[in-house]
């Protein structure tokens, strides 16, 4: 179905068809070499589309999170075969699945990826990074959970606009070691809030305390607010 890089044009049109299945996007009928016959053919159709663009995936994740209820799985799982990467399907679980109390959420999405399994390694969105950048190293070594659970590499957190802007996504324990690392090494301390600012606050203070005091070659120098962790 899908088989190269997609031009302005088609995320252009992208974006219009999935505003007019309920989607927050707005786009414009640009000519595209695409015809899904149903709903469900143009997620999975945009949904490897959104490896080229993060603000599209952005809006898939959200549609999902008002709309997976809506889909027939059945034909949902048949699209999603013909896609070369159909874990892109399992990483928006990832981001959705904590987000509900409703147990179905997680059987929809396990029924979706059933007998699918991570990637090897590689960066989730394709050609947004320049080769060897900061933004590269970081999406490589400080990689969101959701993603990293089925193989890929990113950081970028998606935001589902409701009555709250409420971002998704949270860093594993290996890449919370990394950006300790990386921000003791750039100015040989770490405080608190900083630690939980380069984290976006997706961890309590509480577990933010916790990893800095078990990072190896680190101790703790003042009392209260103004404490910092310098290298033993």
């Amino acid at each position: 179905m899908f088989t190269t890089p997609p031009t302005l044009n088609h995320l252009s049109r992208a974006y219009f068809e999935l505003g007019l299945i309920g989607a927050r996007a707005v786009g414009e009928k640009k000519k595209w070499p695409y015809s899904p016959k149903s709903k469900e053919e143009l997620l999975v159709l945009t949904a490897e589309m959104s490896r080229f663009d993060p603000r599209l995936f952005d809006i898939l994740v959200e549609f999902l999170f008002f709309h997976w209820m809506e889909l027939n799985p059945q034909t949902l799982r048949n699209s999603i075969r013909t896609m070369p990467s159909p874990q892109v399907f399992g990483v928006i679980g990832s981001f959705l699945e904590p987000c509900f109390d409703d147990r179905e959420v997680i059987y929809f999405f396990e029924y979706l990826m059933r007998d699918y399994h991570p990637v090897p390694p590689q960066l989730f969105f394709c050609l947004l990074y320049a080769p060897g950048s900061r933004a590269m190293q970081k999406a490589s070594f400080e990689p969101l959970q959701e993603y990293l659970s089925w193989g890929f590499l990113a950081r970028e957190r998606p935001i589902i606009h409701s009555l709250q802007r409420m971002e998704l996504g949270h860093f594993s324990p290996q890449a919370r070691h990394n950006i300790i690392s990386r921000l003791v090494a750039r100015s040989g301390q770490i405080s608190l809030a900083d630690y939980l600012e380069t984290l976006n606050h997706t961890l309590s203070r509480q577990q933010a305390l916790l990893d800095l005091k078990d990072f190896t070659g680190l101790k703790i120098k003042g009392k209260g607010r103004g404490s910092v962790w310098v290298k033993k």
